[in-house]
């Protein structure tokens, strides 16, 4: 299976910060093994909207709060809009280079 370009630059990151091949070599098998559906779950519009707006206010009181915007992400994500998604994890990214962070990107940009 060919791995796409853009999980190999995440993969090269992975490894200069440390992560072991083999714990790469598990999120890549889980990635490319599951259903394209694998991150979707039962939730309320209400649960959504409350949590977008909860992350929102977060970024209006602290305008580089990387948590919010990678709480912002994953909502957009699990509602399957992955270009928004994508722009909220680059914030996120933007104020703090995290692992987590990166990963959560690869995930989208597979999507």
């Amino acid at each position: 299976m060919k791995i796409p370009n853009y999980m190999v630059v995440h993969m090269d990151q992975l490894q200069s910060k440390g992560q072991s091949a083999y714990f790469i070599e598990i999120i890549l098998y889980f990635l490319f093994t599951n259903s394209k559906k694998l991150h979707s779950h039962i939730s309320s519009d209400f649960e959504v909207t409350k949590t977008r707006q909860i992350f929102e206010d977060m970024i209006v009181k602290n305008p580089k709060c990387h948590e919010a915007y990678f709480g912002l992400a994953k909502t957009y994500f699990h509602a399957r809009h992955y270009k928004q998604a994508a722009s909220k994890l680059l914030l996120a990214l933007k104020y703090k280079h995290d692992r987590v962070y990166m990963l959560w990107l690869g995930l989208i940009y597979y999507f």
